[in-house]
C-alpha cells in the first residue's frame, strides 16, 4: 500500500545493502603446522645419548622442546634403571603376612656380566620354618639343614627340631640373555612389621659370583647398595 512502512524491501533496498556491508567476513581457521613425525628411537637416541649418530638417518635430528626432553630424559632413567646390567634378585611378592605360609618366587634377570647362571643359594631368614623349594627340570636340587632352638609343633601332632635353613640349585645352565624364577615356600617369621632380608648368591661360568647378600644399615636405602639382598616385609596376619 502506498505509504505503507510494513511492506518488504527488495533486493535493491539501501537498509540490507548497508547490513550487508557491516557484517564480518568469515575467517577461515589456520591451517595446523605441518610437525615432521620422527621414530621414536631417534628422538630417544638424541636426548639419551647427544651425540651419537643415528644409522640410516641423512637429516639433522630435530629440535625437542624442553618439556619433551625432559619427559625423554625420565624413560631414559627408567629404562637405564631396568637394564639388565643394574637389575637385582627380587622376590615377585615382596610382602607377606607374618607367621603364615609364602610362596617365594626370586626373579633371576641376568647371569654375571654376560656369563650363564649355574647355581643359586638361598639362606632363608632365622624363625622361618617348614620350607618345601620347588624342583627345576635339569637342575639338582638340595638343601641344608639347620637345629631350631626348641622344638615347633609341625601340625600333624608331631614336633619339628630342625628345619631347612638353605636352598640350592645347581648344575642347569641359565644364559645371561634369559630370565628365570626359583621357587621356595615356607611358612615366614612370626614378626609383624619387620622387614627381613634373603641373600642369594648367584654363581655363573667362568667362575663369576654375583652375592646378592648387602642387608641395609638403619636410615640406608636398598638404592645405597649395589648388591642388596631380597626384601620381605611382614604384615600383621589378617584377622
Amino acid at each position: 500500500m502506498p505509504g505503507s512502512r510494513c511492506g518488504s524491501r527488495g533486493e535493491g533496498d539501501p537498509g540490507r545493502s548497508h547490513l550487508a556491508e557491516r557484517r564480518a567476513p568469515r575467517r577461515e581457521p589456520p591451517a595446523a603446522p605441518r610437525v615432521r613425525r620422527w621414530r621414536d628411537d631417534r628422538l630417544r637416541i638424541a636426548v639419551c645419548w647427544p651425540g651419537r649418530s643415528v644409522a640410516g638417518s641423512g637429516d639433522a635430528m630435530p629440535q625437542i622442546r624442553p618439556t619433551a626432553a625432559a619427559a625423554l630424559l625420565v624413560v631414559c632413567g627408567l629404562a637405564a634403571a631396568t637394564s639388565p646390567a643394574t637389575a637385582h634378585v627380587t622376590l615377585e611378592a615382596q610382602q607377606a603376612q607374618a607367621g603364615a605360609a609364602y610362596k617365594a618366587v626370586f626373579r633371576i634377570p641376568h647371569g654375571c656380566e654376560g656369563s650363564a647362571t649355574v647355581r643359586l643359594h638361598v639362606v632363608l631368614p632365622e624363625g622361618s620354618l617348614e620350607a618345601r623349594p620347588m624342583p627345576k627340570p635339569g637342575w639338582t636340587l638340595r638343601t641344608i639343614r639347620r637345629p631350631l632352638a626348641e622344638p615347633v609343633p609341625d601340625g600333624h601332632g608331631g614336633e619339628m627340631l630342625e628345619t631347612a635353613a638353605e636352598i640350592v640349585w645347581e648344575g642347569g645352565r641359565l644364559e645371561d640373555g634369559h630370565y628365570d624364577e626359583f621357587v621356595v615356600r615356607f611358612r615366614t617369621p612370626d614378626r609383624p612389621g619387620e622387614t627381613i632380608w634373603i641373600p642369594v648368591t648367584q654363581t655363573c661360568e667362568g667362575g663369576k659370583v654375583a652375592a646378592w647378600t648387602e642387608v641395609p644399615e638403619p636410615g640406608r636405602r636398598v638404592t645405597d647398595y649395589r648388591r642388596p639382598a631380597a626384601a620381605l616385609r611382614l604384615v600383621p596376619p589378617r584377622n
